[in-house]
């Protein structure tokens, strides 16, 4: 399958959307090989969705799994000081989602 993860940075900030349903997103699609500190996950829903993060892979332990009822229905967790140390990893499989192409995960770095 195509790669069908946007990934794109700002500074701190790893945005995560999709232009299609297909493939899972890891970490490094941010060119980033080492684990990451995170101080704080947003999810934008596209609407009734659920998201699933776990460390290291599908197989990892769980960092967050969400479900939204609505496309307002926006989730967020800030970690305390000094963060999450992890290796997001999001497997679609895991997940649903009523329009992909409107799902937004934001990782706030540092």
């Amino acid at each position: 399958m195509a790669n069908t993860a946007d990934t794109t940075i700002d500074g701190k900030v790893i945005n995560v959307g999709y232009t299609g349903s297909g493939d899972d997103w890891a970490y490094t699609e941010t060119g980033i090989t080492k684990a990451l500190l995170v101080r704080a996950i947003i999810w934008l829903p596209s609407g009734a969705d659920t998201l699933v993060i776990n460390n290291e892979g599908n197989d990892g332990a769980s960092i967050v799994h969400w479900q939204a009822s609505a496309i307002t229905d926006e989730k967020q967790i800030e970690f305390g000081y000094p963060g999450l140390i992890c290796k997001p990893y999001i497997d679609l499989t895991d997940c649903t989602y009523v329009g992909l192409t409107n799902t937004k995960i934001i990782f706030i770095i540092d």
